[in-house]
């Protein structure tokens, strides 16, 4: 077995690797201590632009992740990638999907209903089939607690109405962002920007 990890160095979010410092450090580690792959995670997250809403519609766009592979294979270095962070978007069908392996799912959102931004009719035939296959939505809310426990962990949460107190295994975590513009300027040279730039 070949020891990849003997000449791969670790880096942190993917973003990180469209920084042109960070570009010619790598290339440094490539040429002058011989590391052949880096190891980073978050390739398909919010922040890399992969899936975002425009015009409350989605929009994929793998332009981000090329340009890091791209600079990656033009010094001659291969990737690891983590794909640890995921489009908001795209939480619910990771739901389903580990419901359908057999996981018992809890489904906790900070929106009202699950995917707000599509038509109201499809995201119920999404959430009835989600039901079907067994993913528990609790009610949405914003006020939750994480404690670890000796079976895993608790997930412990006061919303509207009921609130909760569930024992996991594991917890996956789908966040977007938000923009931080402040003091930029942008205003200044034209740019109008809202809470989803």
């Amino acid at each position: 077995m070949k020891h990849a990890w003997e000449h791969t160095i670790g880096s942190g979010h993917a973003p990180l690797a469209l920084r042109a410092d960070w570009q010619a450090q790598l290339r440094r580690c490539h040429d002058e201590l011989g590391f052949r792959y880096v190891r980073f995670h978050g390739l398909l997250s919010d922040d890399m632009g992969t899936l975002i809403a425009h015009d409350d519609k989605p929009l994929s766009s793998f332009f981000n992740a090329d340009r890091i592979c791209d600079f990656l294979v033009s010094i001659g270095m291969r990737p690891f990638v983590e794909l640890s962070f995921m489009p908001k978007m795209l939480a619910p069908g990771m739901a389903q999907a580990f419901a359908r392996l057999g996981a018992e799912v809890f489904l906790v959102s900070d929106e009202a209903e699950i995917l707000p931004r599509e038509d109201r009719d499809a995201a119920a035939l999404v959430e009835a089939a989600m039901l079907r296959d067994g993913v528990i939505f609790l009610d949405h809310g914003k006020q939750f607690h994480l404690a670890r426990n000796p079976n895993g962990g608790r997930l412990q949460m006061d919303v509207t109405g009921p609130s909760y107190d569930v024992v996991v295994d594991q917890l996956l975590v789908a966040v977007g962002r938000a923009p931080n513009v402040e003091g930029l300027g942008l205003e200044t040279v034209g740019v109008k920007s809202t809470i989803r730039l």
